[in-house]
Formats: structure tokens, sequence, C-alpha cells
């Protein structure tokens, strides 16, 4: 749900525009001409007394042209003397400038202002991004953490494991720097979660892998996959999903609702309103996937694929032959695809444009909005853009290797990695 700074910030360029062209010509110029010479008309004493409608919504003046108090006449209507669309105070009817990033406000002086969206601070009457200040939170882990997922309000999972130990990691935390692991089913074998994805706090799926390494134990080398649901309650159980050989794992698990999940890995295997679940695609291998609703879903690794969810994958195409390790949009016209050196954007039109950027080692891409976007990945890596297709590094602060982000709407945004890492950004 947006802030309501974020609901004035996405609705000041639309409400303009209804003002602008539902005034005419005059209101293009921010006056009217006829009722006022191209000044606001005001009270009779010229200022703006206290009392009389606070509401934005613009009204008729009387029979004599004149408007209520805190109000003005521009255009022939009576706005508010707080409404940065015709100018704040009583001297002007044209529009407050809009910042990028932030929206026109009035102040307390009757002048405008700014207001300036998530993440982003006012300097000099333009809004600039902030960048956040990278914590340390204590796991008291070795193992490596690969996938990190939460809601907005509530609880936040971050999973992971290794190739050489059978400790499965399931970790929660309710927002308050403390993590703690969540008890999963047993394995003798080595287990390791790549991937981790809810809902909601009452549905998510947990991914991965368990098997044996070559050499260990006498027995031959062997995988198959580890699928875990939970419904919150800090229970873990495997579900019936799609078949697979004891060949793969599933690396990435998406869905736009509970009765609608993906998981990707040998093929796309999709859970089906009636509760099923079927293959898709057997002829790739996704390492990821997303969607910005249930008719536009992607999966990427060696190729990119688009499906519109009727359970057929087109193939689009890309400038290189990278395989893909990741994928995310703020929406179905700003879309993110990255591999282990590059950087993919699409507008939605099947075509994908390289952003230039100099990291290696990428792993992963996520963020709040169109305007907040990170990318992580080796060596303590996080770049930082606001959109525009430039890329700035930032200093995480620590040097291993970062593996999977989530963003929260509200800007607060964490990080997992190496050696029981994680990084939350404020």
């Amino acid at each position: 749900m947006l802030s309501s700074r974020a609901l004035r910030i996405a609705s000041y360029s639309v409400g303009l525009t209804t003002a602008l062209f539902g005034l005419g010509c005059g209101a293009l110029f921010g006056v009217d001409f006829d009722a006022s010479g191209g000044k606001p008309t005001l009270d009779p004493d010229g200022s703006a007394p206290d009392g009389g409608s606070e509401a934005l919504d613009p009204l008729t003046p009387d029979a004599d042209g004149r408007c209520p108090a805190r109000r003005k006449l521009c255009a022939g209507l009576c706005y508010s003397v707080e409404d940065p669309k015709f100018g704040c105070g009583v001297s002007s009817c044209e529009a407050c400038a809009a910042p990028a990033h932030g929206a026109p406000t009035c102040n307390g002086a009757a002048a405008c202002d700014v207001e300036c969206g998530r993440g982003y601070e006012k300097s000099d009457g333009a809004c600039t991004w902030k960048p956040k200040t990278w914590k340390v939170q204590t796991t008291g882990l070795t193992r490596p953490l690969a996938g990190i997922w939460g809601t907005e309000t509530g609880p936040i999972y971050a999973v992971g494991g290794a190739s050489w130990s059978a400790d499965q990691l399931i970790l929660r935390s309710d927002g308050n720097s403390v993590w703690t692991q969540e008890p999963v089913p047993g394995t003798s074998h080595w287990t390791a979660f790549y991937a981790i994805w809810g809902s909601g706090n009452g549905n998510i799926y947990a991914v991965g892998a368990t098997g044996n390494e070559s050499g260990c134990c006498g027995s031959p080398k062997y995988y198959y996959p580890r699928v875990l649901h939970s419904t919150g309650n800090g229970g873990w159980a495997a579900p019936s999903v799609c078949p697979l050989p004891g060949t793969s794992g599933f690396m990435g698990v998406w869905g736009s609702s509970a009765s609608d999940v993906y998981l990707v890995g040998p093929g796309i295997c999709h859970r089906l309103q009636d509760g099923s679940w079927r293959f898709e695609d057997t002829t790739h291998s996704p390492s990821r996937i997303w969607g910005s609703g249930a008719t536009d879903v992607y999966a990427v690794g060696g190729d990119i694929l688009h499906s519109v969810g009727d359970g057929k994958w087109q193939k689009q195409e890309k400038s290189s032959t990278s395989s893909l390790v990741s994928i995310w949009g703020s929406g179905p016209a700003d879309v993110y695809a990255v591999s282990a050196s590059e950087i993919l954007h699409s507008t939605g039109s099947g075509t994908w444009t390289p952003q230039t950027s100099s990291a290696v080692g990428i792993a992963d891409v996520g963020g709040s909005g169109p305007d907040d976007v990170y990318i992580v990945g080796a060596n303590g890596t996080i770049l930082h853009s606001v959109g525009d297709g430039s890329w700035t590094r930032l200093d995480s602060g620590v040097t291993v290797n970062l593996k999977a982000i989530f963003a929260k709407a509200d800007g607060s945004v964490y990080v997992v990695g190496d050696q029981g890492t994680i990084l939350h950004g404020q």
C-alpha cells in the first residue's frame, strides 16, 4: 500500500493535467484574465484570513466574483491558497514547479516548497537520493545465505545452506534485528535453500536442493529438489509439487497469489488455481522467476522467457549469450534482468537494452520502486540506480559475496550473503 506521501507524488501530475484541460486557455497560464486582470482575486483586505474551507477542491465564486476566506480566484474558480497546482499564498496563480522524485507543496510561509519521495532529501529546492546506512545484523552463522523475502509489516525470512553441510537454514526476524533459526524437517544429506517467497505471512515457500557430494561416504554424487511450505506458524512441511528426477533442484520461486505459484530450475513448475501442479516448460532451466502479475511473468537463465499466464512461454531476444541470474521489476513497464556482468532493462515491449556498469559477480537485482533499484554481488558489491540508467556504487562495509536483496515499499532494504551475512539499509 502506498504512503500518503507517495500518493501525493504520484497524483500531482495527473491532478495538474486534469485541472488545466478542464479550465481552458486561461488556466494554462495560471490566471483568469477576465475576472482578475491576470492576478488572483482575494478577500477585500487582500489577505487570506483564518476560517473557510481548507480543502483543495475548487469552489465557485459568489455573485460578486469573490472567494471565501483562504481562497483566491484563478481561472474563474476559487482555489485554496495551499494548493501548489495554482501557486501558494495570495500573490500568484502559477503552479509550483514539480521536482524530480518529489512533489510541490506549500509551506508555513505560504510559499512553494518541495516534499521529497521516500529515500530522497531536499537540497537547494531539489530532491536528491539519500544513500542508505548499512548495518550488519548478527546471525552467529558461517554458512552462506542465498535468499531473502518478507512482508511490508510482518516478518522477514532468509534462507541458505551449503553443499558440505546438512544445516538447512531458514531464519526469521520480526524486524527487531534478531534472527532466529526455524526448525525444518531433517535430512541426513546436505541441503541448501536458494530462494524464498510468499504471497503473505501465511503462505511461504522455500526452495533449493539436497543430496550427496561425490566422494562422501562411498556414495555417488546425486541431488534432488527441496521444497518446503509454511503457514507462518514457525513450522515447515514438504508439499507435493511437480515430480523431478534426482538430477537438480529448484532455484527460484514467485507467484501472483497463494493459488498462482511458480517454481523454476529444471523447467517451470506451476501451481494452478485448483491446487494441482504441472510442468509448463521442460526444455529450459531458468534460475529465477518474477512477474508484475498473473498475466505478465518472466523466467530467466540462459534465455529470457515470458508468459501471459496461459501455460505457454515465449523466448525474448537479448544481445548477449550470458546466462541471467536474476530478474525484478517495479511494474510491467520497468523490468531488469541481470547476468554476472550485465544489466538489461525492458519497458515490457520484449526489447532488452543494456545499461552500463563496471560491476562483476552480480547476483541479484531488486528495489522498492522505479527510482530506487539495487544490484548486489561479489566482494560486498551494492549498486544503486534512481531509474535513469546510471548506477552508483555504494559502500556496504563488507567484503563477502552478497547473494540476494529484498526491499520494502518504505525504502528499507535487506541484503544477504556468504558467512551468514545480513545487511539492513535504512
